[in-house]
């Protein structure tokens, strides 16, 4: 039996080895679990995993210029396939607020749920259409020289309040457009597969590199 599973695992990382590699820019755990589940024909690696230690500077004006910087930098560096991201939450009532300062409006150390109680505060006032978001997620992917980009977007509405077990960044603030009784912290995550921002980008993505 000791020998079996040894023969077992030799297969599986001669099956890994095989792989194509795709580098995702980013050493967030929870991102670089959803990548995968949409490469699975990929051996996909967060930056520490394949030994880069590089802080790149998010200083652009679009969540497409932040992504596609971080994707070209880490293509340059190694010559693998890279996909990056940037994405945010945008107000429409405050012209897109905070759009691509979404995780520093607070400063860099600020919590998920600092920047949601903020937000729920700044619209506490505020009803119906004028509580309109998106969520907005752009995915670059650097390849053989070249870089190009995918937007998906999750149009809803900011709730009163914050609630649900399943939450990430915004969620637990963010009404279930099908259901306003939901936000989407109240998703199970093969839920929140089908219809978030990062999701919806990721599916052109992939789409491509399969051409």
């Amino acid at each position: 039996m000791h020998y079996i599973k040894n023969i077992a695992n030799l297969l599986l990382v001669c099956y890994i080895g095989c792989m194509k590699t795709i580098i995702f820019a980013s050493n967030n755990k929870d991102k670089i679990s959803q990548v995968k589940k949409y490469f699975p024909n990929y051996n996909v690696v967060g930056l520490k995993e394949y030994g880069i230690d590089i802080d790149i500077p998010e200083n652009e004006d679009t969540f497409e210029g932040n992504a596609c910087v971080k994707a070209k930098t880490i293509h340059d560096m190694t010559g693998e396939c890279v996909l990056a991201d940037d994405s945010g939450i945008c107000l429409d009532y405050f012209d897109g607020w905070p759009g691509v300062h979404t995780h520093r409006f607070l400063g860099e150390n600020s919590t998920e749920h600092q920047r949601n109680q903020y937000i729920l505060e700044k619209m506490k006032n505020l009803n119906g259409k004028d509580r309109t978001c998106r969520i907005i997620c752009v995915i670059a992917v650097a390849n053989n020289g070249k870089v190009k980009s995918y937007t998906g977007e999750y149009v809803s509405k900011i709730a009163t309040k914050e609630f649900g077990e399943n939450s990430f960044g915004f969620d637990d603030i963010v009404e279930f457009r099908d259901d306003p009784t939901k936000n989407l912290a109240c998703l199970s995550d093969e839920e929140k597969l089908k219809i978030n921002a990062r999701s919806l980008a990721l599916q052109q993505a992939i789409k491509d590199l399969e051409k």
